[in-house]
């Protein structure tokens, strides 16, 4: 079920708000897609007096990961509330201001091997350990099995803050019929968290590897002369926590993982584009071609496992390309 409201307080100003009660049942690969394999993780338990040795150097475990035929549904409750706002005084902008919170009760969350060892023996998640079975018949205490397979979260929370402001105006620069425009749309994130069943609560906001980032922001320019148009575009994202596991106390408050520098740098990326749009018919051909990640930015280096490694999502890896091409119109 949903309910709204929407009120024109003004003619420059409407409110607006929503509640819903959301379900999603598990998919056919949520609940029976399994896949066998491995993973390579980094032990992270800490032996008691008496216990056998853990190996400190990552190795090689089996895993199951895929779908789960016993998870339930998951059941979310969301709420936004917001304003738009178009001033008569300055015509052609315009402005949004949404504030979302999502709450999800048994979240259906896929873990990899490493998020899972990472949990139970840092952050004393039993849920977790339940997932890991090890082998003390060697003589050194090691993990053999992580069962990956998705699994119900007690609860997911995210809650954050979207905005988008626009602008659009015809000039006269370089003989009239031309238009400008600007558009930014930006999120900042209050908080991205879960739950488990026992309370055990894991904080995600500002995770580089979960792209959980704190400000995230997309700025679009515009010209238009005739058949011509351009357009420069902005990707931004405040960059955040290498590892949300690093510098933290594990449940027995020893911390294992000691880093000096646990923050990966935000980044801006420039995208362009230039089109000239031909009359053909009844219809029409546009020639285009633009240029991504247009100042060739690398991604930053992080550390892992003692080598530099370039992060991953969030971040152009490939470096400048180019296209360009035909669209025909009937």
């Amino acid at each position: 079920y949903k309910g709204g409201l929407d009120a024109q307080l003004t003619d420059e100003l409407r409110l607006r708000g929503t509640y819903s009660r959301d379900t999603r049942a598990g998919n056919i690969s949520d609940r029976f897609d399994r896949t066998g394999g491995v993973a390579t993780v980094t032990d992270r338990k800490v032996p008691a007096a008496g216990q056998p040795p853990v190996q400190t150097t990552a190795y090689t475990v089996t895993i199951v990961s895929g779908g789960d035929p016993n998870i339930k549904p998951e059941k979310g409750d969301t709420f936004t509330a917001g304003l738009v706002y178009r001033p008569e005084w300055l015509p052609g902008f315009d402005m949004s201001v949404d504030w979302l919170r999502v709450k999800l009760n048994d979240s259906i969350e896929s873990f990899t091997a490493q998020q899972i060892v990472d949990q139970c023996y840092q952050n004393g998640d039993q849920d977790q350990c339940a997932r890991i079975t090890r082998d003390t018949s060697s003589g050194t205490d090691l993990i053999v099995f992580v069962n990956q397979a998705k699994q119900n979260i007690n609860k997911a929370l995210f809650n954050g803050v979207d905005f988008e402001l626009g602008y659009s105006h015809a000039v006269t620069l370089l003989g009239g019929g031309e238009r400008i425009s600007a558009r930014l749309f930006g999120t900042y994130l209050i908080e991205a968290s879960t739950t488990n069943f026992f309370g055990v609560k894991v904080d995600s906001t500002g995770s580089v590897p979960l792209q959980y980032f704190k400000k995230k922001a997309n700025v679009s320019l515009g010209y238009s002369r005739g058949n011509f148009s351009m357009n420069v575009n902005g990707r931004y994202n405040s960059g955040g926590a290498t590892n949300l596991t690093w510098n933290q106390p594990d449940a027995n408050g020893v911390t294992n993982w000691n880093v000096a520098d646990n923050h990966t740098g935000g980044s801006v990326y420039w995208d362009t584009r230039l089109s000239y749009r031909i009359p053909l018919g009844g219809g029409q051909v546009e020639v285009f071609g633009n240029v991504q990640n247009l100042f060739d930015r690398a991604p930053p280096l992080v550390l892992q496992q003692g080598v530099g490694l370039q992060t991953a999502g969030g971040y152009d890896q490939i470096g400048r390309r180019y296209v360009a091409g035909v669209n025909l119109k009937f």
